[in-house]
């Protein structure tokens, strides 16, 4: 339907997911929805971790977040503090909840990068998206 799906769905720790933001960042010529899932296995530094990530997304002016998991929470609160638009942010505890509203939001050429631990199961928000 005319929607560019990235899909980097299997692993996520910080280093990729400013790579894969900051790529999509770059993109000047679509909506750019940003669907972010936890970075598992972080220990001590989750919280800080995700909170950076934040700072990422907002410099890579993003249109639309999604953000699904426990930790993910704080990319949103970070990406609100720094000015993006609180009804552009979107936040869910699980991956399924998302899926009405994804699908809802998503226009003909847009892009969408889809990126965090394969644990929060973001492959099946792609999935979903790739049936309709």
């Amino acid at each position: 339907k005319g929607v560019t799906i990235i899909d980097d769905t299997y692993n996520a720790n910080y280093d990729s997911m400013k790579s894969s933001i900051e790529l999509l960042g770059k993109v000047n010529d679509k909506r750019k929805i940003l669907v972010l899932g936890d970075m598992l296995e972080l220990g001590e530094y989750s919280t800080q971790l995700h909170t950076d990530l934040g700072d990422v997304v907002f410099s890579s002016n993003i249109d639309k977040l999604i953000t699904i998991g426990e930790y993910s929470i704080n990319i949103e609160n970070r990406v609100i503090e720094l000015g993006m638009n609180k009804d552009d942010c979107y936040h869910f505890s699980k991956e399924n909840e998302c899926y009405d509203l994804l699908l809802e939001l998503l226009d003909k050429d847009d892009i969408i990068l889809l990126k965090g631990s394969h644990g929060i199961h973001l492959d099946r928000v792609v999935n979903k998206i790739m049936e309709n």
